[in-house]
């Protein structure tokens, strides 16, 4: 097998198991958060596939690597080209190539196919500690999201109380070995004349071993987020705030013809006074709304829910269940449409 197809494969497998979570957490709501802080509810499975749409890109720069490298430069000679006038596309051919360099003296200095392999899977490694990053926070008892699999964790050597997310940290610890290889290479780079230099050996040993790490990365992400249980009811709880629907307030002041400027700034009145009385702002009577915006109505207080928040945010891509189970589907079809291709299974 080549490079190529066993990081797609490993892709593949982890692309799969975050497809298996969102179909089994389907309808499981969350706090989104932006700037670490909740803000809006959303389903964990469009939390899911958040992830997912990243690493099905980083299968496309996959495939975008393996096309700039699938050009022979058997022919080149040392830097002038050839003097017997073999064939050089038959070569290619038997090598299996679709084509020949263009020039013999790029040909030899060239190193673009290894700085492109590299950028993809320093790509890979970047998705991959940004996701080992959120499991980390989330098995935190601040969160408690998630039950750490015991496979993919270990103890403490002195709290015996401690499940600590080994397999997560590692896996973002090691994103440093990728980038570090693929500023590495460039630095070699920088400044060669043109022609080989014996600088240029420098390519393989970086290159293999950020290929062998990235894979390793992507089995252990893979097994660890399978093996993952879920916390559907402190998942809940969180998404239950009500601060969390302030924004619908919002939302609802501008379905009533008030310029969302204008409503951004009513409900934030609205939510200062809930704060001085000690209350949510869902639990202010209509009379008291009503003094801070003629705009509120008996309809109101039927709009702050988890479940109107959800469904509101139907446009494709966003969170609302029709929205979150066709991206479901669209995944799992671009998964098996690569999967069919190479002829593995997901």
């Amino acid at each position: 097998m080549d490079a190529v197809s066993q990081l797609q494969k490993c892709l593949e497998a982890l692309l799969s198991a975050i497809l298996k979570q969102a179909k089994t957490n389907f309808g499981v709501p969350m706090a989104g958060m932006t700037h670490m802080q909740h803000a809006q509810p959303i389903l964990l499975s469009h939390f899911l596939l958040a992830h997912g749409e990243a690493f099905a890109r980083d299968a496309t720069r996959m495939q975008h690597a393996a096309a700039s490298a699938d050009a022979c430069p058997m022919g080149s000679g040392a830097l002038a080209g050839n003097s017997f006038g073999i064939d050089r596309n038959a070569i290619a051919r038997g090598l299996g190539f679709s084509r020949i360099t263009a020039n013999s003296l790029d040909a030899v200095s060239d190193r673009d196919f290894a700085l492109d392999y590299l950028f993809a899977l320093t790509g890979i490694a970047t998705h991959l500690s940004r996701f080992a990053e959120d499991f980390v926070v989330f098995a935190s008892q601040e969160f408690s999201y998630v039950i750490l699999p015991d496979e993919y964790s270990t103890g403490s050597s002195l709290m015996p109380q401690k499940k600590n997310p080994d397999a997560w940290e590692l896996v973002r610890g090691k994103t440093g070995r990728i980038t570090g290889a693929l500023l590495g290479l460039l630095t070699t780079l920088k400044g060669l004349p043109t022609s080989y230099q014996r600088d240029l050996q420098e390519d393989k040993e970086a290159l293999f071993a950020a290929h062998d790490q990235v894979a390793d990365m992507l089995r252990v992400a893979a097994g660890a987020l399978a093996s993952t249980k879920f916390h559907v009811n402190r998942l809940l709880t969180a998404a239950s705030n009500p601060t969390l629907l302030a924004t619908e307030a919002a939302d609802y002041l501008v379905r009533k013809g008030i310029p969302f400027r204008q409503a951004h700034d009513i409900v934030g009145k609205m939510l200062r006074d809930a704060e001085k009385q000690g209350v949510s702002f869902t639990a202010l009577p209509l009379e008291k709304l009503k003094q801070i915006s003629a705009a509120f109505e008996a309809d109101f207080a039927a709009s702050l829910s988890v479940d109107a928040a959800l469904a509101a945010k139907k446009v494709p891509g966003g969170t609302a269940p029709d929205a979150v189970r066709a991206a479901i589907e669209d995944l799992e079809a671009r998964l098996n449409k690569k999967v069919n291709k190479t002829g593995a299974k997901p």
